[in-house]
């Protein structure tokens, strides 16, 4: 993501760190203080401008036809087991054999497409599909970067 990689490398070279190495997004999870911002002089329109490039490849991705190669079966909180789809045409078909699959085990089942989506097949058959599109929001005096698993902050 654009606005992520800009971040990080402009921190990496303030700080002398290896850039490949800190390619984490545990290390930008908290919010960054606009103060660090500008002690490394990162430039808040940049960042923005990137931002806008990452969300228009999100939504370009989004409406991709995306043909998901395995879904997971959920069996208990530590254990899940990776099960590879038959020769699916389509995503839609996809998501009906795992529902199926989901309701005939009693179990959640997911398909997740990393910093995209996830689709959760609950037991019953309900089906909620959770986007990640990226973000950047003001908290206080700092900048938080919303990445996958942060949509509650939003």
């Amino acid at each position: 993501m654009h606005y992520k990689n800009l971040l990080l490398k402009a921190y990496c070279d303030n700080v002398h760190v290896d850039f490949a190495g800190l390619f984490s997004e545990s290390h930008v999870r908290e919010p960054i203080p606009l103060r660090f911002l500008k002690a490394i002089e990162a430039d808040l329109y940049v960042l923005e401008t990137a931002l806008a490039l990452d969300i228009s490849e999100f939504h370009e991705l989004l409406g991709r036809e995306i043909k998901p190669k395995v879904f997971v079966i959920c069996n208990a909180p530590m254990f899940s087991k990776a099960v590879p789809f038959p020769a699916m045409a389509n995503e839609k078909e996809a998501i009906a054999f795992a529902r199926s699959t989901a309701m005939m085990r009693n179990t959640m089942c997911l398909i997740e497409y990393p910093l995209i989506k996830t689709i959760w097949i609950e037991p019953d058959g309900n089906i909620i599909t959770r986007i990640y599109p990226p973000g950047m929001k003001r908290v206080g005096r700092s900048l938080r970067f919303l990445f996958m698993g942060d949509m509650d902050d939003r």
